[in-house]
């Protein structure tokens, strides 16, 4: 009837439902927390337009993380219509990062020479000055020593002494740039790689005037990973269906360009971040015990209603580690913070790198504490104690919410694989009441919450300095937290 009562004696259809298929995701999930997190920090710091953070495994092609703001929300109706995904659906100009590809167009080509000096600060082409980005530049430089101050008159100049307009289009083009990746992923743009006069040939050699994706950069960066060797990516490592695979990524690479090219690049992408005199502009990625190579970018945003660049900017950082044989790539990308300066991408990007070196043990802690992984079980129904014992002996933190002896949530689930210090809740079916949350990070203090299902609010970021629930207290309100000072995990 009209309120869905079914009538009696009344004839009907049933159709079985089918199964579905499976999609496993090559997302890791701790490196997917891991750029959960440096988006809130970059949300509550610099207040973007937008921001990107995207990490690829350099073996595979496997996209192991990918988080940005504006997120994507199923709870909200109007995100499900809107939403975009910024690692394949914004298409932006990238600005020096493309430097890169500059470079390796000369090299591959067999003109560059890297020792060969020119005159930086200023250059004027077809009647345009072209200025680097201090504007006075660095005196008479080597075009190698021009890569890691980022001129844009060098590569000017190379325009002028290595290549010509149509070696770059080629090398932009069979880099990847102006296709698609085909990438598991809906909706993914090209991007355009168009250029004609000289100016404009100039000012595409340093990442202006063209437009790129976050996921061709990745796509791009594999080449210098693979001594040559370009890697299609990958978000689905496979579906299956009923137990059947019907669906499972390949490892497709092809051959590019030259070992002796991508031994030239990381070369220069390692000196980037790693100038002993420190003044390349990479310097403030640079990781204690880590070699990491890379390349900054900074690039003016054009206003399409006066026609002009305005003093806004798009920042990124492509890099990868470690420098002989890379394992992971890291590309991310933030438009207009609140702070008209590179180090806010650069704040963001320095603990990540370093968190997620030594989650894949690229780089040993403080402690050099060997870490083990292991994969979770589901905890739920089983005796507290039991599950304590067994996790403690597993080397994890573990915290007991309430004084029941039955375990009835655990804030990791089954499967999730974790490494020795992590922690980890369990919530009991007794006495649950307000936990100390003092001391505890953002994210930790909102896992908590939500394991509790109360409602609460946060002020600040950092770690919680104060609660309005005191320790062992009933929670018969929402709870309020306030947060200071920078979390460990965040500090340069």
């Amino acid at each position: 009837d009209k309120y869905g009562y079914k009538i009696p004696d009344t004839k009907e259809t049933t159709i079985d439902a089918e199964n579905g298929s499976d999609i496993y995701l090559t997302i890791d999930s701790n490196i997917q927390r891991i750029l959960e997190s440096s988006v809130d920090k970059a949300v509550d710091e610099y207040s973007p337009e937008w921001f990107t953070i995207n990490i690829m495994d350099a073996k595979t092609g496997d996209i192991l993380g990918s988080a940005s703001t504006p997120s994507y929300n199923p709870n909200d109706l109007n995100t499900l219509v809107n939403y975009e995904n910024p690692l394949t659906s914004f298409v932006y100009e990238p600005g020096s990062v493309m430097k890169i590809y500059t470079y390796m167009c000369a090299i591959e080509k067999g003109t560059y020479k890297g020792d060969e000096l020119y005159k930086s600060g200023v250059i004027n082409v077809d009647g345009t000055n072209i200025y680097d980005w201090n504007n006075v530049g660095w005196g008479n430089i080597t075009f190698d020593y021009g890569f890691e101050m980022s001129s844009n008159v060098g590569v000017s100049y190379m325009m002028q002494r290595f290549l010509n307009k149509n070696d770059l289009l080629e090398c932009f083009t069979k880099y990847g740039f102006g296709s698609k990746t085909n990438i598991e992923l809906a909706r993914e743009l090209s991007g355009t790689i168009s250029f004609n006069y000289d100016v404009e040939v100039a000012a595409a050699s340093y990442g202006q005037g063209i437009s790129t994706t976050p996921i061709q950069h990745l796509q791009a960066l594999s080449m210098i990973a693979n001594d040559g060797y370009m890697l299609s990516p990958h978000v689905v490592k496979k579906i299956t269906k009923n137990g059947e695979v019907t669906y499972e990524r390949e490892i497709v690479k092809k051959q590019v360009v030259s070992k002796s090219t991508t031994d030239k690049l990381r070369e220069l992408m390692y000196n980037t971040v790693n100038d002993v005199n420190g003044n390349a502009t990479g310097i403030g990625y640079r990781v204690e015990g880590l070699d990491l190579i890379g390349k900054t970018g900074t690039a003016q945003i054009f206003d399409n209603e006066s026609g002009s660049y305005e003093n806004r900017y798009i920042y990124s950082f492509a890099g990868m580690f470690p420098k002989d044989d890379p394992q992971i790539i890291i590309f991310l990308s933030m438009k207009k913070p609140n702070v008209t300066s590179s180090s806010t991408i650069r704040k963001i990007a320095k603990p990540v790198i370093e968190s997620i070196a030594k989650y894949k043990g690229l780089i040993k802690n403080n402690l050099e504490i060997t870490s083990s992984k292991y994969t979770l079980e589901n905890y739920i129904n089983k005796n507290v104690d039991d599950v304590v014992n067994d996790l403690k002996n597993k080397n994890l933190d573990v915290v007991v919410l309430g004084s029941g002896d039955k375990v009835i949530n655990q804030s990791l689930k089954n499967g999730t694989e974790v490494l020795s210090k992590d922690k980890i809740f369990l919530l009991t079916n007794k006495d649950v009441v307000m936990p100390d949350l003092i001391g505890y990070s953002r994210i930790d203090a909102i896992t908590v919450l939500n394991l509790l299902n109360v409602s609460y609010e946060i002020d600040g970021y950092g770690v919680v300095k104060e609660q309005s629930i005191s320790k062992g207290e009933s929670i018969t309100s929402d709870i309020k937290l306030t947060l200071e000072s920078e979390y460990d995990f965040y500090k340069e």
